[in-house]
């Protein structure tokens, strides 16, 4: 059984309505965190959530007395041994969906709702339905509540259910109603709920959008349709979304454009198999999200790189905000801990951007000619899951293409061997295990191991060569493994031990510089995800690019369209490139080289979330109207300027810098002896030192308060020597 406490509704998370269960051999018994009876009559015996999380594992797990404003309602044993929901249980569920946090009950065979109602007066709490403790149980008070967490179709608000309560008292619970025959249980298909007739505006958009969408054929009528059903339970307006029966109704008109109708049962079927299987309504984890629309003046330009993170600057938490709230980026993070024994949202979130980096690839540039190819490696402790970012990618990408999945071989053992996987699959990315130890291989002076040096080597070059050709190497028969437009990407799994044989001089010019290093610093805590299938709609979209080729003369070599910018978004960029520049002339050789990486990220990150939240077939786009936007440029600014700020830190932290200490131990002797020195003397003097490492190291004896800096007439920089306080 799935615990998740995490996904449970902030609002009950702040209420002190919490105390953990355990499961005897005939029943569940509520309980205190000390092991006494907990009462539902008594507030004195609960707790608040937190604590009663951390002790929950000593026990059966964690439960929830309800009160006003709630209402539970268990569908006990409504999941049979396939794993389907019975049919009795699919018009409560309609009912409820959208409007109900619901989670699978710890047995895993029932589905338990909350929501904002009261029960009509004279309603009863029990209803059987049939044999094997099949029944539906009802509760606004007096009553505790087993929680898991395991979300059931992305029902993970609480919202108002009053009116879809007194149906179900009236239905099901009414001391009038006559209690049916076990054997013939009442059943209720979508068809006999009846719809809101007001055109609410989702509604209304809802219809214009299918009536959009055309008939199909025969052949791929159900997987469109239930694809569309999916986009419908997608739709959103202020936090208002369609019915279930709205759905049912607007896949019966789109279904009358098709040359040969599905029947209403296949169409029911679909509406239910979207609803379970399909795209959740409502999957976000319950954090704020970034303001995108902010001024440009709150993206953080100063701390980029080189300062310290505050105290409580969370790299979890960060990640964690930055996942966008719908699209493709938030299906592949949420498949990601789905099936997380140890959820990391670092983990999660560079997962959803490798894999989109790559479905992205040779089929979108931006208008510099900048493809989404690059290096993601998450340095984690060992034992912390790290294998689910290799299995959320392979299940992924495999079951949207089972014969022609996107990845390299995981154990490349050459130069050779790297250079010729990626002439069979130009665009792919590569889940290497292990990659510390190829890394520190690669960036290893002393070593003598050639076939690391040379995947190093076509690393380095591959990066660069994503809208061009890389050649290989040549030989007497001429050159092999020419490869037009190569987009590699990388997703490295490793421990934080790599940096012990580095030295600034490889920062600046070779591999490192050009990764993205994602730390996941604690060992995320174990929890009991079981497996689960990869979505139907999460694979159709993930195919639906893979299958997409932009129009070219040579298919081996592709156009691929230009992703323009808007006005505002394009001058976010440039101002944000300013900004590195200005920086740039002020740091360490070492760290400007990973400065002076960031905006080109922030654009390959900006490209990458606009595609991701497409709705539409990539293939059906006309792209010379699409823009990258502003919250786009704003979301890819945001990351990459954390992500030079992690690789700066693990800089500082770990190289020893020689260029930066021999520009300051010149400093200091120059000042020492002359009293004062301008820098353009000391470029004269010292050619093998940059303008950019002597102001560097000027700004830090300056802060120790070693010298000053005066900028005189025409911008000349002197540095002098401490003026002496007089006391």
């Amino acid at each position: 059984m799935t615990n998740n406490y995490e996904r449970i509704p902030e609002e009950l998370k702040h209420l002190r309505q919490w105390h953990v269960w355990k499961q005897t051999d005939k029943t569940k018994i509520p309980v205190q965190i000390n092991g006494a009876a907990a009462k539902s009559n008594d507030p004195e015996t609960w707790t608040d959530f937190e604590t009663a999380v951390d002790c929950a594992p000593l026990f059966s797990g964690l439960a929830f007395e309800i009160t006003e404003p709630y209402t539970g309602i268990d569908l006990d044993n409504c999941i049979d041994e396939d794993g389907q929901i019975r049919q009795w249980a699919w018009p409560i569920l309609f009912r409820f969906d959208g409007i109900g946090y619901a989670e699978v009950s710890p047995s895993g065979s029932g589905i338990k709702i909350l929501t904002r109602a009261r029960k009509t007066a004279g309603s009863r709490s029990l209803h059987k339905i049939a044999d094997g403790k099949q029944q539906i149980e009802c509760y606004d008070r007096t009553r505790f509540w087993t929680m898991t967490g395991d979300v059931y179709s992305g029902n993970e608000t609480i919202g108002d259910g009053q009116q879809a309560l007194e149906w179900l008292c009236e239905e099901y619970l009414s001391e009038k109603q006559k209690q049916p025959e076990p054997q013939k249980p009442k059943v209720q298909t979508i068809r006999e709920i009846q719809p809101v007739t007001l055109e609410r505006p989702v509604l209304r958009r809802a219809r214009e959008y299918v009536q959009s969408c055309n008939g199909t054929s025969e052949g791929s009528r159900n997987s469109t349709g239930f694809r569309l059903a999916g986009h419908l339970y997608a739709f959103d307006s202020d936090g208002d979304r369609l019915t279930a029966a709205e759905v049912y109704d607007l896949l019966r008109d789109w279904n009358r454009t098709n040359p040969d109708p599905l029947s209403d049962f296949e169409i029911e079927k679909l509406c239910r198999s979207a609803m379970q299987n399909g795209t959740p309504r409502e999957r976000k984890l319950n954090r704020p999200l970034p303001d995108f629309q902010s001024d440009y003046s709150t993206v953080d330009i100063s701390g980029i790189v080189g300062e310290p993170r505050t105290e409580d600057f969370d790299d979890e938490e960060f990640c964690a905000n930055s996942v966008p709230e719908s699209g493709l980026l938030r299906d592949v993070y949420e498949y990601y801990c789905l099936n997380a024994h140890r959820l990391s949202h670092v983990m999660g979130l560079a997962c959803a951007v490798s894999l989109c980096e790559t479905i992205f690839g040779r089929r979108i540039t931006s208008h510099t000619d900048m493809r989404t190819n690059d290096y993601n490696v998450v340095m984690a402790p060992t034992a912390s899951g790290k294998e689910n970012c290799e299995t959320t990618l392979s299940k992924i990408l495999h079951a949207a293409s089972p014969n022609e999945t996107p990845m390299l071989p995981p154990d490349v053992q050459s130069g050779n061997g790297l250079l010729k996987a990626v002439s069979v699959i130009p665009c792919a990315v590569w889940v290497c295990d292990e990659f510390g130890k190829v890394l520190e291989a690669i960036l290893d002076k002393k070593s003598n191991n050639g076939h690391a040096k040379a995947i190093g080597l076509h690393l380095l070059k591959l990066y660069g060569k994503s809208s061009g050709i890389y050649g290989g190497a040549a030989h007497a028969d001429g050159t092999r493994n020419e490869i037009k437009q190569p987009h590699l990407v990388l997703l490295g799994l490793t421990t934080g031990q790599i940096f012990e044989s580095v030295d600034s001089k490889q920062v600046q010019d070779g591999l490192l510089g050009r990764i993205a290093f994602w730390p996941v610093q604690e060992r995320p805590r174990k929890r009991n995800a079981r497996f689960h299938a990869v979505p139907e709609t999460l694979s159709s979209d993930v195919r639906e690019w893979l299958l997409w080729t932009p129009h070219a003369l040579n298919p081996d070599d592709p156009m691929p369209p230009i992703l323009e910018m808007r006005e505002d978004a394009l001058e976010r960029w440039n101002q944000h490139s300013d900004k590195i520049d200005e920086k740039m002339q002020r740091e360490s050789e070492s760290r400007a080289a990973i400065w002076g990486r960031v905006n080109a990220r922030a654009m390959k990150l900006a490209i990458v979330h606009r595609c991701a939240r497409m709705t539409d077939n990539p293939a059906l786009i006309d792209w010379q109207f699409l823009r990258v936007e502003l919250q786009d440029i704003d979301w890819g600014i945001r990351l990459a300027n954390w992500l030079g700020r992690v690789a700066c830190g693990l800089i500082r932290e770990n190289v020893v810098d020689v260029q930066h200490e021999r520009a300051k131990k010149i400093l200091r002797a120059a000042v020492d002896i002359l009293g004062e020195v301008d820098r353009r003397s000391l470029l004269r003097e010292y050619r093998s030192i940059t303008a950019s490492e002597f102001s560097a190291a000027a700004e830090w004896l300056s802060s120790h308060g070693e010298i000053e800096i005066e900028t005189q007439v025409k911008k000349k920089v002197v540095y002098k020597k401490p003026k002496t306080q007089v006391t």
